[in-house]
């Protein structure tokens, strides 16, 4: 798992007729072991369902899941040890938008007389440094001040403008 991707590897190349080129295509499958395939086909879950499939639909499952979770396409990386996927992650498009912990903060200094951090910390769900950082560049610019002395533990804050 990495920062802006999640890669997953396994032992072996592809298999059989399977290519990189056909890979996904209907039709287009094989198994190293057909027996184990078949025991986990034929095996349920006390719950219900099938514990494998086996039918090659993996692949095509992996392209429509990241296409509804608007992520890029899997990448599929083949050598003679080892197949690996790679699953990016999603890009933000141009009409999402995401507060900085600044603005949240900001905003929600805006909307009750006054706030502790344990509070802006719970109804942002960010952590307390990045509610105090928040809270201490508001105080620089004068946008914010603090209601109690200076290192009270009772400290609250309030916007000013």
């Amino acid at each position: 798992m990495y920062v802006d991707r999640l890669q997953i590897s396994n032992p072996g190349g592809l298999f059989g007729g399977v290519t990189p080129d056909n890979l996904g295509q209907p039709g287009v499958s094989t198994s190293r072991n057909q027996l184990l395939s078949t025991f986990l086909e034929d095996m349920q879950y006390s719950g219900g369902g099938t514990v494998a499939e086996n039918r090659g639909t993996g692949i095509a499952v992996m392209r429509s899941a990241t296409a509804d979770a608007l992520m890029p396409p899997p990448e599929f990386s083949n050598t003679l040890t080892h197949f690996t996927v790679t699953f990016h992650k999603r890009k933000v498009t141009a009409t999402e938008t995401h507060e900085t912990a600044y603005e949240q903060v900001s905003r929600l200094l805006q909307e009750r007389v006054s706030w502790s951090t344990t509070e802006l910390k719970e109804a942002t769900g960010l952590s307390r440094t990045a509610v105090q950082k928040s809270l201490n560049q508001l105080l620089r610019e004068g946008a914010a001040e603090v209601t109690e002395p200076l290192r009270s533990p009772r400290q609250r804050y309030r916007k000013t403008r």
